[in-house]
Formats: C-alpha cells, structure tokens, sequence
C-alpha cells in the first residue's frame, strides 16, 4: 500500500480541510517571528523606503540579502 494510497483511504472523500482548520487552528503555528537585530517595528508600519535602506545595507552581502528578501516578500530583490 503506498503512501498516497494510505492518505486516500484514512480521510473519507467528504472530508473539509477548512472543518479540521475550524476545530484545530489553535494546534497550527502562525506567523513567524524575524530574528533580525534591529527589526522592531511591526510588518504593517514598514515604508518601502525602509525596505529599500535594507536592502541597501545588505547589499554586500548577497546570501543574507537573499535570505532577507525571502523573509520579507521582497522577491524583486533576489532577482
């Protein structure tokens, strides 16, 4: 029995993600935290100009801008 098969045959066919979400979404993690130094502010209070300062400041540094630009939806970057 594959494993496809196995997941096929545990979850009936009316089965509801959105129903397991409705009844268990304190068990899934949300958000994430930035562990980088200096990130203070909230996602929300961010100006594309303080993004672009960032990037500039990375900019010597491509892994970690890459990493960065990941972290923070900023796919233009990466490039």
């Amino acid at each position: 029995l594959s494993l496809l098969s196995w997941l096929i045959s545990e979850f009936p066919e009316s089965f509801n993600q959105l129903d397991l979400l409705k009844t268990h979404d304190h068990l899934i993690p949300c958000g994430a935290c930035s562990l980088w130094p200096g990130d203070e502010q909230e996602e929300g209070e961010r100006s594309e100009e303080w993004y672009q300062q960032k990037e500039e400041k990375l900019k010597d540094r491509p892994e970690e801008l890459k990493l960065w630009a990941a972290e923070n939806n900023r796919g233009s970057v990466t490039h």
